[in-house]
């Protein structure tokens, strides 16, 4: 299916978002990073390691996006460890973004089911739930981990965050802010719901987590897809939705590839 070939497509994910803070925010975000981010990135080649020359596909807000020949649309030159920092540390812009945009009333709704049903892929993973080590790595306040509690003993569950203004676990669960504390570590499940698309360097974390798997363990990703209807219509028309592309923050579109 060509996705130009739909008349329209209605793209606004954030129906149940405060539309005018939506677009507040972003304005603000987009301030921020002409001033501490665009004169600050780096050239790049595909984490798949093709040796293929990638296509231009967009241009927006003065980022570049390239498609690699595996079909994965990056941002390059890309966005360097000094701008993430810059941008999710404690206090920092995305924090800010954050709280503006996600816990209004409906969207604390639309979130709760979401989660339940990310505990439920969880669970299915599990062959004795009791003794299973599982690690939310990026896991914001610690919602989907609260969730997950009511299942599992919150002694076998943990995240992990660099942001530490954010979690809201309960006490009984451990949450880490540094890479050392997790070094000694094993899991039989590390999660990364909408963690991977914001990381510079993909293979980096894949292979530092690889580490701290069990033998037969699980790595779950949830990542925006390159290989979507939506990411199509984005990539091949002059729409832009915000809270799908999300400039400065999502930095990879994965293909199945």
């Amino acid at each position: 299916m060509n996705p130009l070939s739909v008349p329209k497509l209605n793209l606004n994910l954030w129906d149940l978002k405060n539309k005018q803070q939506l677009k507040l925010s972003e304005k603000n975000f987009n301030a921020f990073a002409k001033k501490k981010i665009n004169k600050n990135l780096k050239k790049i080649k595909c984490p798949c390691g093709t040796k293929k020359k990638s296509i231009l596909v967009k241009k927006f807000n003065k980022l570049s996006y390239y498609q690699c020949n595996c079909k994965t649309v990056y941002l390059n030159p890309m966005i360097t460890n000094s701008n993430l920092q810059e941008i999710y540390k404690n206090n920092g812009i995305y924090e800010k973004h954050r709280r503006k945009i996600l816990y209004e009333k409906k969207a604390k709704i639309l979130r709760k089911s979401i989660n339940r049903r990310k505990t439920l892929q969880i669970l299915k993973l599990l062959k004795n739930k009791n003794k299973s080590k599982i690690l939310d790595y990026g896991c914001g306040d610690g919602e989907f981990l609260n969730h997950l509690k009511k299942k599992i003993k919150k002694e076998n569950l943990f995240g992990f965050d660099l942001n530490t203004n954010l979690k809201k676990t309960s006490k009984k669960i451990k949450v880490f802010s540094k890479f050392s504390d997790l070094k000694s570590k094993k899991f039989d499940v590390i999660t990364l719901w909408g963690v991977l698309e914001h990381v510079n360097n993909p293979n980096n974390l894949i292979s530092f987590l690889s580490k701290i798997i069990k033998k037969k363990g699980f790595l779950v990703l949830e990542i925006p897809s390159s290989d979507s209807l939506i990411s199509k219509y984005t990539f091949l028309s002059n729409h832009s939705p915000i809270r799908w592309f999300e400039p400065y923050r999502h930095l990879f579109f994965f293909s199945l590839n």
